[in-house]
């Protein structure tokens, strides 16, 4: 578990005005903390095929072992955080230990789902039926999330937004909209059979069966490019240093560096079709992460926030929010996501928090980024 953790040290009085000097203020430290303790996924690569196991693998692909098994299940798409393992079959959405013991379906009501993402306290998935859902990581409080889709396919979130692929005769395309589901823009058009997706850093990557390529462009669609070619490619997972992917044609696992370079298409051979793919490279060094606050205001009795993000945000994070409302004695508390908003402001990566009718404009709030790798 990583939090870097933004003390602001005072943002306003009873007057609504800022209590300290800004410029002494507003620069955030960080705070890394330790693992707690807890089960945690190991570094390695992680994929489902679609006769129903989930297996794991060193990065080389050396020490292949099979984690869980779901017998009858048609096995689709597959996610993975620190705590969690979870997958998608014609049954439902399961769960289980890092190490694939406790499988559980955790979501029985699910339109035979096809790819599936985790972020921060949600798992978000693609169901035929065309629509995208959400739930909490035990499954409960399921609902329809996004509905304005076509035939959705892959799908990856990041601390601001969601992106998915369409498959629609006609429509076959990217989309992006904000976290909150809002303002759904179409990135890439015109494509033949997109399937997966992921992101990282600044660029989006996705799969196209019918083209049979992998392709990426920066997150706003722009500067398309070609990225592996002659590669019958069903899931895909970047780190730092390189791209993985299921290839359902040939039954094997592909890598290939982030820059282009040392392409292994025979990575993993296989016996049977694979589908959904993850990766954990604990060893990617990643730049420091530093939130650094621009303005703290007052506007209509609402508390504003606005910062930058300094260096890469560690994946599968959310940002959070805390309150202090005595600082003598230290009583911070989390608020809910429900009790605030967060808006992007720019593409250098500025943020908008905004606090609805905080309790009293003397205490002190704390913004953090807490990541589960």
């Amino acid at each position: 578990m990583r939090r870097a953790v933004c003390e602001t040290n005072g943002f306003g009085n009873g007057n609504g005005r800022v209590k300290h000097n800004l410029a002494a203020l507003l620069l955030w430290a960080l705070a890394v903390l330790a693992p707690d303790g807890r089960s945690e996924a190991m570094e390695g690569i992680y994929w489902t095929v679609i006769d129903g196991v989930v297996s794991q693998s060193a990065l080389d692909g050396s020490g292949v072992a099979e984690l869980a098994r779901t017998e009858g299940a048609l096995l689709t798409g597959f996610a993975i955080s620190d705590d969690y393992l979870f997958w998608c079959t014609d049954r439902g959405v399961w769960r289980s230990a890092p190490d694939g013991s406790g499988a559980t379906l955790i979501v029985r009501d699910a339109i035979l789902p096809i790819n599936i993402a985790v972020f921060g306290n949600f798992i978000y998935w693609t169901e035929f039926d065309g629509a995208i859902r959400r739930a909490l990581l035990d499954g409960s409080s399921a609902k329809d999330f996004i509905t304005a889709v076509n035939e959705p396919s892959g799908i990856a979130v990041t601390a601001t937004h969601i992106y998915w692929s369409e498959t629609a005769i006609g429509r076959q395309r990217l989309r992006r909209a904000n976290l909150d589901g809002s303002e759904i823009v179409t990135l890439v058009s015109g494509l033949s059979i997109p399937d997966h997706v992921a992101v990282h850093g600044d660029s989006l990557y996705w799969s196209d069966l019918g083209a049979r390529k992998i392709q990426r462009s920066d997150l706003d669609g722009t500067g398309v490019v070609n990225f592996v070619l002659n590669v019958g490619s069903e899931g895909i997972a970047v780190t730092d240093t390189h791209l993985y992917w299921a290839d359902w044609e040939a039954k094997r696992i592909g890598r290939v560096g982030i820059d282009g370079s040392g392409i292994t298409r025979n990575l993993i051979p296989l016996q049977s079709t694979p589908y959904g793919i993850a990766v954990i490279d604990r060893g990617s060094p990643r730049p420091p992460l530093e939130l650094v606050a621009e303005s703290v205001t007052w506007n209509g009795g609402e508390l504003e926030i606005e910062f930058r993000v300094e260096g890469e945000l560690p994946p599968g994070g959310m940002f959070t929010l805390r309150r202090n409302p005595a600082p003598q004695k230290g009583s911070w508390v989390e608020l809910p996501a429900a009790a605030w908003s967060l808006t992007t402001i720019d593409a250098a990566r500025r943020y908008r928090i905004t606090v609805p009718n905080p309790q009293a404009k003397a205490d002190i709030f704390d913004v953090g980024w807490s990541a589960g790798m």
